[in-house]
């Protein structure tokens, strides 16, 4: 049975969090996905321009401060960075 902790992993100065993304949503929301051991993130953006980067980065930074795109700009499938202060 996967874990939601399965989705992240530390890293020199932070932690690493697998994520799916699904744009284009009516509305903003979390779940796990067990198969892709991500975080699942539904939202209202397309995946056009950026956008749907820049409102996940902008979601996460509310959540826990600083955070990056590591990996998969043009995928579903990033890794985001979190930044220990």
């Amino acid at each position: 049975m996967a874990k939601v902790e399965d989705a992240v992993r530390e890293a020199k100065d932070g932690a690493l969090i697998s994520v799916h993304v699904s744009p284009g949503s009516k509305e903003v929301s979390f779940s796990y996905d067990e198969w892709r051991r991500a975080v699942e993130v539904r939202i209202r953006s397309p995946a056009k321009e950026g956008k749907a980067n820049r409102e996940l980065l902008g979601i996460f930074r509310q959540i826990f401060g600083e955070v990056e795109l590591v990996s998969g700009e043009k995928s579903r499938s990033k890794v985001l960075k979190g930044k220990r202060e």
